[in-house]
């Protein structure tokens, strides 16, 4: 579960992260590949396997997301 404006991750022994986010335009992360939804590979470079997610499958902030890692 994400609060409004949350930016986090999971670090998977270093790098990559899988980034967990307020996926929201009013979060303001948008500028950061927000609108593409939590799961995605921070850390990878552009155009790289697994760095943007399949889908976006976010729950609103507040509300209890799941993914598996």
């Amino acid at each position: 579960k994400v609060a409004p404006g949350s930016d986090s991750g999971i670090y998977l022994r270093g790098t990559p992260q899988v980034q967990i986010w307020d996926t929201t335009e009013a979060a303001g992360h948008w500028r950061h590949g927000a609108h593409k939804g939590s799961g995605g590979l921070w850390n990878n470079g552009a155009g790289a396997p697994g760095r943007d997610p399949l889908v976006h499958a976010d729950h609103p902030p507040g509300e209890w997301n799941r993914m598996r890692i």
